[in-house]
């Protein structure tokens, strides 16, 4: 059989009356099961009653591994130990996978043309794993076969019923283009998901808190830094999922922020002072915020429905460099990571000598040995330096 690449799909007046109810609603769930593990579960189960299988599963395979799980489709109907039982066993070994990856050919293939049914009797695969769930006759959907991969969906008869009969491989062939074109748009939809998340991913590494926000200030998103900040309900918090502050000084100095960054928004020609920033206080706790907004680009608004980047830090958190990451960069002592440290969060070197029960004379040498270390020939440049380096929140 040739490959069905380049074939149109096939209009609804193509279909047979006979089973038109299960085919229609087999089309149906292929417009949406992409997004829905439970909808492929219920395709599969719908496409073995309609061609009279008793096990079908979606199969993957590639250069270095080999699974009876389609990528992204971890579905099956029939006998539920047949794939755990496939890929411990009997994977490696399967003849099918070397017949298809021989020829290339993709579309609807009967077993039997790629390893005979009396070869298929002689194997290890059919005495320790077919026969004994009386699983005879195989039909491959292949959608890929190329460059080592392989992706296709394995429908399964017993050795009563025989090899697939024409009305079942017409309504087969008719079906395989749908197919397609649902696990094509399925790997569009998880590549997506897969570039989200390394985002998020990457946001929520961050200590500092990054919200992207509408103009009216409803919150579309937030970090992991974010949502504790907000659920601490200490100077912002979050209702009805807009973001206000606790207190009625603070809250007219945020509503001011929005309103220039909408102002902001609102201009066509380019602005030259697109950020927008403000200091907002707790009367009840004393404790102060840093916000910072910017714009999003417009084709960053349309893609994630967010107007601005919201970005909020805390004067009050003191950060430090992991001593870990003082000794790999520059070398440094625990005890002079430590020292470093204690001038990033504003100690002086009398305060330092007090917390370690040192001399001031050796706290001195200390950081003159950092200095040394570090390329730097003042405490300022130090303090720059370990600024720029990527740091953590100091544990409290």
């Amino acid at each position: 059989m040739q490959s069905n690449k380049g074939n149109t799909v096939p209009s609804p007046s193509q279909w047979s009356q006979d089973g038109m109810s299960d085919l229609s609603e087999i089309l149906d769930l292929l417009q949406s099961v992409p997004v829905s593990q439970q909808l492929w579960e219920r395709f599969l189960f719908l496409l073995g009653e309609l061609v009279q299988c008793k096990h079908g599963y979606f199969l993957t395979a590639g250069r270095q591994a080999f699974s009876s799980m389609y990528a992204y489709v971890d579905v099956a109907f029939g006998n539920p130990d047949l794939q755990a039982i496939y890929d411990e066993r009997f994977a490696d070994h399967d003849p099918f996978r070397n017949a298809i990856a021989a020829n290339s050919r993709t579309g609807v293939i009967d077993g039997e043309d790629l390893v005979p049914n009396e070869g298929l009797l002689q194997t290890e695969i059919y005495r320790g794993l077919l026969e004994p769930r009386g699983l005879r006759y195989l039909t491959l959907l292949v959608a890929r076969s190329d460059y080592g991969h392989l992706e296709a969906l394995c429908l399964w008869r017993t050795a009563d019923q025989g090899p697939i009969d024409a009305h079942s491989r017409h309504h087969l062939d008719l079906l395989f283009p749908h197919i397609l074109k649902a696990l094509e748009v399925l790997k569009v939809c998880r590549a997506a998901e897969r570039q989200l998340a390394r985002a998020q991913a990457m946001a929520d590494a961050s200590p500092t808190a990054m919200l992207l926000i509408s103009r009216r200030g409803s919150v579309i998103h937030k970090n992991a830094a974010a949502e504790a900040l907000l659920a601490a309900e200490d100077t912002l918090c979050l209702r009805d999922g807009n973001l206000i502050a606790t207190d009625a000084s603070a809250k007219e100095r945020l509503k001011t922020l929005l309103t220039k960054m909408n102002k902001i928004l609102a201009e066509t020609a380019p602005h030259a002072e697109t950020t927008q920033a403000i200091a907002i206080e707790s009367a009840s706790s004393g404790r102060t915020l840093n916000l910072l907004t910017a714009p999003l680009a417009p084709h960053r608004r349309e893609r994630t429905g967010a107007d601005v980047i919201l970005v909020i830090t805390d004067p009050g958190n003191q950060v430090t460099v992991p001593e870990h990451v003082l000794h790999s960069l520059y070398g440094l002592t625990k005890a002079q990571s430590e020292v470093a440290n204690s001038l990033l969060m504003g100690f002086s070197l009398e305060e330092i000598a007090k917390t370690r029960g040192a001399t001031l004379g050796t706290v001195r040498q200390q950081v003159k040995a950092i200095l040394n270390r570090t390329g730097t020939e003042r405490q300022r440049d130090l303090i720059r330096l370990l600024l720029a380096i990527p740091h953590a929140p100091a544990e409290k």
